[in-house]
């Protein structure tokens, strides 16, 4: 069963960020409890175990689905285009979630995603299941 989810992006690096995060915050009615929660989350497992999911990786709103009893994601990220010179939205494509990123409590009940770029590759940081699986 898919999870469609508002295309939001909660941007941890956005979020936390000062005088512009602060008012990006309040513009899109990001509460003090949503942004404290979306930046204190941590690696649950893998070789980044205890390291804060936001550290260097970004939160968003995702669908997911299971196959074959595993989490998939989709969601929407920032990428810089060269020919543009500008981010660009892009979409992440249908990926499996890391059984080790799964975290064990979700604040929102829509699933949230954390993703980073590694060498060029998408990857997922840590992932909070939705509720509605």
């Amino acid at each position: 069963m898919k999870h469609a989810v508002l295309c939001l992006i909660l941007m941890c690096s956005v979020v936390n960020a000062g005088p512009i995060g602060r008012q990006w915050a309040q513009e899109n009615g990001i509460s003090d409890e949503e942004k404290h929660w979306f930046s204190n989350q941590y690696v649950p497992g893998g070789p980044a175990k205890g390291a804060l999911c936001c550290s260097i990786a970004d939160g968003t709103y995702a669908e997911e689905d299971i196959r074959n009893g595993h989490y998939w994601a989709r969601f929407m990220y920032k990428k810089w285009d060269i020919p543009s010179q500008q981010m660009v939205d892009a979409d992440s494509g249908w990926m499996p979630v890391p059984d080790e990123v799964i975290l064990s409590t979700n604040h929102h009940g829509a699933p949230v995603v954390w993703w980073q770029m590694v060498s060029g590759t998408l990857k997922i940081r840590c992932y909070a299941i939705g509720a509605g699986i």
